[in-house]
């Protein structure tokens, strides 16, 4: 309604006045707040809109005429929107005048002498001042964030985290106007006002280094504060101060740091000058443009100190390298992964933001820049591997080894090996020269790595064939039933691209050498077997894309190895051979399945996770060979091995790394029995109990597992199973108890998906 309107209806009525003033008391606050939030969540219009009836509605008390003047400042500033992240001349200027007034306002607010009220302001200006703490424009807002520290301290404000702030920031902008004392005082400040703790370590090292810079006649005790000395005069030096000044500092600090190293630094990069003026012909240079002074390959007969020195140096690029990485994370990038423009806005503060399209110049830039940092940490982990090669230091290699293979976790798990398939070829050569330093699962997951990076990008795949397929009614009883057609998938034949013959050669020949390893470990050197499984899986594909059969015997080397490999091993060769056949390229020769399952089942397993997959792997082939027999045998040895693990609901047990994948695992192994049971039905009830049973089984396991589709295809196939039962009243009491489970495990399975999904919305 219009307010003034009203006024003017009511002015004959002294009751109606009172009654109107009565409500207007209760209804500002509420609109004061109402536009507070309506701010806070971007609804601009309706954050108008109390303004304009706040503004209506006759207010005299002052507090409230300043808060509303806030509002306004505030609502001015929405206004502005994305724009103000673009720091065009006028927008900066409009941003600088409401910034101007609000100082006007804060000095009401003073003189009013209501605590709350000059906090509310102190906060507004602090909000508008956010945008412009820029090197190049926080000058301009010096003067008024003094002026909101001031009036904060004199009023004692309860803000203690907002105090500090400003007063970090004033520090800030007095540092860089070489108002030394100044700046410290305000650090002094904000160090007292930091009760939470959270820049305690920020704060005490810029009040520190600020501190010596005030030390202009004495020299700090601590050889660790001259060194900050010396630093801080060096970066404080104008541009046109000599180079050598600087370097002079510069060293003086590295010698004060560490003596006995940075000299040995120096000797060498004197030795290196004085080598270059005598002859550019005894040395190799270094062929890495990047590469730090006296990192060349050494020379026939070196001294101790210049090996010290390279061991040096390889550390450092390991210490560079890390360092890039997590430069890397924080801008929210994995190493060798790409910068991926926002979907919406990047939030400097509430209410400030941008949208940087993809063909925005700056993007591009900041494009570029992600994959160049990428590429330095890996070429720092590369040149650190060539120097453990050098020096035939088998643990520096190792070393870069583990830092890309756990650094790239998550690029070689999304199958992108090949993106680094260079740096992972100079590990293995670099391993080949000096050894593999005793850790052969290291070796076989660069292996595995690099092999798979060669044969990922050649494997064709599979295309369908639509054939149609005719279905004569077979029924005599039934004369006029008519032809059916249905359509059915088949995998045409496919060969693979010859180009990629080199790569799948290469692959090969690496899974042989790491296989060869594996036989020939010493004794008191365990390989576990999941390492084994994942580098025969490579090895296996890669004898089908090079179209060569495997023996009988199930040998990595078919003629000489075949008696002598372990029984895992041919277990998981003949495994493997099942699962690439029928996919369109050459099939293999595999042994009968009785013969792969009895030796599983008579195998003494080390890793029972590898047991569990590899038998529920088997389970699986049998069904679709139509085996009902291993079917049922593979899968009442899973279940009933298990049953113990799962019933007892041990904490520890349950949260045991890789716990998840083996409910998953027992899940599709109940689901396999469920329907091959099913299938051999024969019309007979007590089986179709039986499968009922294995699938509610499979359902509680996928809910323990917290996988939501398994969860729900055993569902599926409890109910068709169910469903010819339930018309009997008898036979439908029966099953109360298994549907309660079912539905229980589905509303399992989805809570696991909320507890896994919340944190990964917020952090």
């Amino acid at each position: 309604m219009d307010i003034s309107q009203v006024q003017k209806e009511i002015q004959n009525s002294i009751h109606f006045l009172v009654i109107y003033k009565m409500q207007m008391l209760k209804l500002i606050p509420l609109l004061l707040e109402l536009a507070r939030f309506s701010m806070k969540v971007n609804c601009i219009k309706l954050a108008y809109d109390c303004i304009l009836d706040l503004k209506r509605a006759g207010i005299t008390e002052q507090g409230k005429l300043i808060e509303i003047e806030c509002l306004e400042c505030e609502y001015e500033v929405k206004k502005i929107g994305t724009k103000i992240v673009t720091y065009t001349k006028g927008v900066v200027e409009t941003q600088l005048e409401l910034i101007k007034n609000l100082e006007l306002t804060l000095k009401h607010a003073v003189q009013l002498g209501d605590p709350e009220v000059i906090q509310v302001v102190s906060a507004t200006q602090w909000n508008l001042c956010l945008p412009l703490l820029q090197h190049n424009l926080h000058q301009h807002v010096r003067k008024p964030l003094i002026s909101v520290a001031e009036v904060l301290e004199k009023i004692d404000s309860m803000l203690t985290l907002l105090r500090c702030q400003v007063h970090m920031e004033v520090a800030r902008i007095e540092e860089d106007g070489d108002r030394i004392e100044a700046a410290v005082e305000h650090l002094q400040k904000a160090i007292h006002l930091n009760n939470g703790g959270q820049y305690q370590e920020h704060l005490r090292l810029i009040f520190n280094r600020l501190h010596l810079h005030t030390m202009l006649y004495k020299s700090p005790e601590r050889l660790e504060d001259q060194a900050v000395m010396m630093i801080e005069q060096a970066k404080r030096g104008k541009q046109k101060d000599n180079v050598r000044k600087k370097r002079s500092l510069l060293v003086n600090a590295g010698l004060a740091l560490a003596p006995d190293s940075f000299q040995i630094v120096l000797d060498s990069e004197n030795e290196t000058k004085a080598q270059k003026k005598k002859a550019s012909t005894t040395t190799i240079d270094d062929d890495q443009g990047d590469s730090l002074p006296g990192e060349s390959l050494l020379p026939a007969k070196s001294f101790s100190f210049e090996r010290d020195l390279l061991r040096i140096l390889a550390e450092i690029r390991f210490i560079n390298a890390e360092a890039t990485v997590h430069l890397l994370r924080l801008q929210g990038i994995e190493l060798n992964d790409h910068a991926v423009p926002p979907e919406g806005t990047i939030q400097y503060h509430p209410g400030y933001g941008s949208y940087l399209p993809e063909s925005d110049p700056e993007w591009k830039t900041y494009s570029l820049w992600i994959d160049y940092l990428s590429r330095y940490a890996m070429e720092n982990f590369q040149r650190a591997a060539k120097i453990g090669e050098e020096l035939n230091e088998a643990w520096i290699v190792h070393n870069a080894v583990v830092y890309i293979l756990n650094y790239n976790r998550h690029l070689i798990s999304s199958g992108r090996q090949r993106e680094i398939i260079e740096y992972l070829q100079t590990l293995l050569g670099a391993i080949k020269a000096v050894g593999h330093n005793g850790s052969t699962v290291i070796l076989l997951m660069l292996c595995n790595a690099l092999a798979r990076g060669l044969i990922l990008c050649w494997i064709p795949k599979p295309k369908l064939a639509k054939e149609k397929k005719k279905d004569a009614a077979t029924d005599r009883s039934r004369k006029d039933a008519a032809k059916k057609h249905e359509k059915a998938n088949v995998i045409q034949p496919f060969s693979v691209d010859p180009s990629g013959l080199p790569d799948i050669k290469a692959a090969l020949e690496i899974c042989e050498f790491a296989l060869n390893v594996t036989t020939g470990t010493i004794p008191n050197e365990t390989v576990p077997v999941a390492a084994q499984q994942q580098i025969i899986a490579t090895w296996v594909k890669a004898k089908q894309l090079n179209q060569q059969q495997i023996s009988c015997k199930l040998g990595t080397e078919e003629e000489n190895n075949g008696e002598a490999q372990n029984p895992m091993a041919r277990i998981l060769v003949g495994l493997e051979m099942y699962s690439c056949n029928g996919l369109g390229l050459m099939d293999f020769t595999v042994p009968s399945l009785p013969q792969l399952v009895k030796l599983a089942l008579e195998c003494s397993w080390s890793d029972s996770l590898v047991e569990l997959q590899t038998l529920t792997r088997l389970t699986y082939f049998a069904y679709v060979s139509h085996d009902y027999e291993i079917v049922m045998t593979c899968s009442k040895r899973i279940l009933q091995s298990d049953e113990n693990f799962f019933h007892n609901r041990d904490t520890k047990k349950c949260e045991m790394p890789g716990n998840r994948l083996r409910q998953e695992m027992l899940s599709t192994t109940a689901c396999i029995q469920g329907k091959s049971i099913m299938e051999n039905l024969s019309g007979r009830k007590h089986l179709r109990v039986a499968a009922s049973q294995a699938f509610v089984q499979s359902a509680r396991y996928a809910g323990e597992a917290g996988n939501y589709s398994l969860v729900m295809f055993a569902a599926k196939h409890f109910w068709n199973t169910c469903l010819p039962l339930l018309c009997s009243p008898h036979d439908r009491k029966h099953f109360k108890e298994p549907t309660e489970t079912i539905l229980k495990s589905i509303i399992k399975a989805e809570s696991k998906n909320k507890q896994v999904r919340i944190p990964n919305r917020y952090f």
